[in-house]
């Protein structure tokens, strides 16, 4: 009885160990990239662009491209913090960083799925992001 008792012990330990793995969590992935240097946001691709103290960020679905430039020359960097949701619930989110000083533009380049959608802000680094994008299609 006792063998029985322990091999459905583990048996089951097993199988949750295995179900664990196959549900997804709640949690967003998330990444942190180092901008490239960049010309800025250009062309005849449509982006949209948040600005705030010391700091402008630009998405552009047509590559999934984050472009973010430094505006203040204050010794910090500048960031656009966002965020990815899948079927109306978080999927990934991330930072792109632009470490090349003021006035320089950096991008960062993403792969988002089709059907999801992207909102995202400007951080000029100290600061808390406060301005964010509406939700906007991937």
């Amino acid at each position: 009885m006792r063998a029985r008792r322990s091999l459905f012990v583990a048996l089951a330990t097993s199988i949750g160990a295995v179900l664990a793995l196959l549900v997804p969590g709640t949690a967003a992935a998330s990444d942190y990239n180092i901008a490239t240097a960049s010309s800025g946001p250009s062309g005849n691709y449509w982006y949209y662009c948040v600005t705030d103290t010391g700091v402008e960020g630009c998405y552009q679905p047509y590559g999934d491209l984050f472009y973010v430039r430094d505006t203040k020359a204050n010794g910090q960097s500048a960031e656009v913090r966002w965020y990815n949701n899948l079927n109306g619930s978080p999927y990934r989110q991330g930072t792109c960083r632009n470490n090349l000083g003021s006035g320089h533009w950096g991008v960062c380049d993403k792969d988002f799925r089709e059907d999801s959608t992207i909102r995202f802000g400007v951080d000029g680094v100290g600061n808390d992001a406060r301005l964010y994008s509406p939700t906007l299609y991937a």
